[in-house]
């Protein structure tokens, strides 16, 4: 199994609790946090301190970059190396060709930033198709931060990627259902209200039923607001299938040479994850 989890998002006794032994927890530092709220929520001293001491606990880290400031991101890379530090670089936005090849040479792995949610538009997509084009044969050197579009990853093949969907089911109302080959989706808002048929993406068709059944799920259980969400003692079931969908879908990744991380979420613990994962990882052996 393999998690991104963000030091923005929990205190350090609560990261490192979440931490289960045989799992890949990929780390990332808070920078967009800190771009989002326009100060260092994250500082760069407390972010060395606890990788000077847990560092070793996961998988890889990133760099703690100032976004859309490259010197000012490779000035705090060099600092976090004087530590006796390995992190992740982010090649970001308005970075050369020049600076990705410099980091490319470098680095085992590079974050590749300013992409997340933003390739629905054709300039976007674009933009990453030139940064992948510079990027070659390397791109076992390559994670896609904010990305977990099977279009995108199917064409690309990185090494990694993460993605946040599956634990947001309740947030956006969206459950995405992995069929082997894409996802099927569904709409909280039509589900809830009792009006399956006014929505094509909740019209109970022979598809879309036998996909919930392969799933566990009915009909009924999509029109129960309470199991999109977390709720005290235990996990709404709908919850809990969309993480089971997307380790399917990370198995099928796998089998492209790619590895999906989920993003680490308050809404699902890592005992359900857990529980999720070897239930999957059984049906596909």
């Amino acid at each position: 199994m393999a998690i991104l989890t963000s030091v923005a998002m929990f205190t350090a006794d609560k990261l490192l609790d979440r931490l289960h032994d045989d799992w890949d927890f990929l780390l990332d530092s808070g920078a967009f946090t800190n771009f989002k709220k326009g100060k260092d929520v994250v500082t760069l001293d407390r972010y060395a301190a606890l990788l000077r001491e847990h560092g070793h606990r996961f998988y890889r880290y990133f760099n703690l970059d100032v976004i859309g400031n490259h010197p000012a991101s490779m000035e705090r890379l060099a600092e976090l190396q004087s530590h006796g530090l390995d992190p992740v670089p982010v090649f970001q936005r308005g970075g050369t060709t020049s600076d990705l090849e410099d980091l490319l040479g470098e680095h085992r792995l590079v974050g590749i930033g300013g992409i997340a949610g933003m390739l629905q538009r054709t300039g976007d997509r674009d933009y990453l198709h030139q940064v992948m084009r510079s990027v070659g044969k390397r791109r076992d050197q390559i994670h896609l931060l904010g990305c977990g579009r099977v279009d995108v990853l199917d064409t690309y093949r990185p090494k990694s990627a993460d993605a946040s969907t599956y634990s947001a089911v309740g947030m956006y109302g969206r459950l995405s259902l992995w069929n082997g080959k894409r996802f099927i989706s569904f709409d909280k808002t039509t589900a809830t209200r009792g009006q399956p048929g006014r929505s094509t993406s909740m019209r109970p068709d022979g598809e879309r039923t036998a996909i919930l059944r392969r799933y566990d799920l009915t009909w009924s259980d999509l029109t129960d607001e309470s199991q999109w969400v977390r709720r005290e003692g235990g996990y709404g079931k709908v919850l809990m299938t969309s993480a089971r969908s997307w380790i399917r879908y990370n198995i099928y990744l796998q089998r492209r040479g790619v590895t999906l991380f989920l993003v680490d979420n308050p809404q699902v613990t890592c005992e359900e994850l857990a529980e999720a994962w070897e239930r999957e990882k059984v049906l596909a052996a």
